[in-house]
């Protein structure tokens, strides 16, 4: 207890002169402290309440730099099918929607029937082109064997007319010869005004030679053609495509509803 008690009594002038040197540390620094801002929370409430006044609240839609796509239905009509939703990746010339078509399909199915009718007259004329040569052929034919019967009635006819000066025929036989000399050179005529008729009508319905027959029914298969491919093409159009690659920003109608060109359009691309 006397050890301790000395140590006290040594260490106590080297304690108080560190509380000395503490205390007129802390009476030096004070005013400095006093002098310097303070940066509190109210800095921070003032902050906020500067950034809440300069901002601006508005309601909209998000657009790409670049630019979003619109696209409209063609024509007026009732939504039949959908195929895409928002956010989907599309083709180009990939479907999107397509309108009622079923109008538009009656009239392909309609002019598809015309443009058969119109070529199968046109095959038909072509068989009655090939039926009709065959014809002359056998024309020519009988016409040759009407050409040699009626020379022969004629020689029998001049032979009559020699006799009758003779009196050595009979005026029956006479004139049975004359009416044969008739019969086959009208036969004649008859087989040549046929064959005639035959060839006009091969003419007409010869295409090299731009026959008239053929031509109208030429003609009806190409105007039939032409009214099935526009036909196709409005059945086409009903349904809307993908004029671009891009992503489904926006679709906007739905299943039966009723949709008019150029008002809104149904999807966005982008």
């Amino acid at each position: 207890m006397k050890l301790n008690f000395r140590a006290i009594i040594v260490l106590l002038p080297f304690a108080a002169a560190l509380t000395a040197a503490y205390s007129a540390y802390v009476i030096a620094g004070a005013p400095e402290r006093k002098r310097q801002p303070r940066v509190s929370s109210k800095l921070t409430t003032v902050d906020a309440s500067c950034m809440l006044t300069n901002r601006i609240f508005a309601t909209g839609k998000i657009e790409p730099v670049g630019g979003v796509v619109r696209i409209s239905a063609p024509d007026s009509g009732i939504v039949s099918s959908v195929f895409v939703r928002s956010g989907e990746i599309v083709r180009k010339n990939q479907p999107l929607f397509k309108l009622h078509d079923a109008e538009a399909a009656a009239e392909v199915t309609l002019y598809q029937r015309e443009l058969e009718v119109a070529v199968a007259k046109l095959q038909a004329r072509e068989a009655d082109r090939h039926a009709l040569r065959g014809d002359v052929k056998m024309i020519e034919a009988a016409l040759v064997a009407a050409k040699s019967e009626h020379n022969y009635a004629r020689a029998l006819g001049e032979m009559a007319d020699r006799l009758e000066t003779t009196s050595n025929i009979s005026l029956k036989e006479h004139r049975k010869r004359r009416f044969e000399t008739d019969r086959t050179s009208a036969r004649v005529a008859e087989l040549k005004a046929k064959r005639g008729r035959a060839l006009s009508q091969i003419a007409a319905l010869d295409p090299e030679e731009n026959g008239s027959l053929i031509a109208v029914d030429k003609a009806e298969v190409a105007r039939a053609g032409s009214k099935l491919n526009l036909a196709k093409a409005r059945l086409e159009k009903l349904t809307v495509r993908a004029s671009v690659a891009g992503r489904i920003m926006e679709v906007s109608i739905r299943r039966g509803e009723h949709v008019e060109p150029g008002i809104k359009p149904q999807v966005l691309l982008w």
